[in-house]
């Protein structure tokens, strides 16, 4: 009964091992769909080669729970210095410099998207649209102006034709 226990329980670990190294990746492959997967392997690795980033580190633990893991990895390659410092930090504090980096980059990324100008795709011709005017709206209001006491008072022109 005992060696069905033991061997139900490293089951169930390999199963959490698995379910782990599926999630890692499925964030790598995020990673690489967003960067290419030559440049962010090429970062992975360099965090790697230089331990900042040591697999089952707390560090390692807490980029992988953040939601913008790709963003943050190539943040900390750009800058192994920051990342360095963080990595010398008590697991705590790496937890909350991480997560401060990760609300950096969200803050960038929502600036940027509304410094964009909004480019129409398509210029239309006057007139036309979705709330056009007709094409000789000029020339009659013109009309209507001398028909209705001439260009002084606009009230009683707009007045006399709903269509302007």
């Amino acid at each position: 009964f005992q060696h069905q226990t033991q061997q139900q329980a490293e089951r169930e670990q390999q199963d959490a091992r698995n379910r782990y190294q599926s999630f890692l990746d499925a964030k790598i492959t995020e990673g690489q769909k967003k960067f290419g997967e030559t440049q962010f392997d090429k970062v992975c690795n360099d965090l790697v080669e230089s331990e900042v980033v040591t697999y089952g580190s707390n560090m390692h633990t807490t980029l992988f729970n953040l939601d913008r893991y790709p963003d943050v990895v190539m943040e900390l390659g750009k800058n192994m210095r920051e990342a360095e410092r963080i990595a010398n930090l008590p697991p705590q504090k790496q937890i909350y410099e991480l997560e401060a980096l990760e609300r950096r980059i969200i803050a960038r990324e929502e600036l940027a998207r509304k410094a964009q100008p909004k480019i129409p795709t398509k210029v239309e011709a006057p007139g036309t649209g979705e709330d056009a005017k007709p094409a000789n709206s000029v020339a009659k209001l013109r009309q209507a102006a001398k028909a209705n006491g001439g260009l002084r008072d606009w009230g009683k022109v707009f007045q006399a034709d709903q269509t302007l």
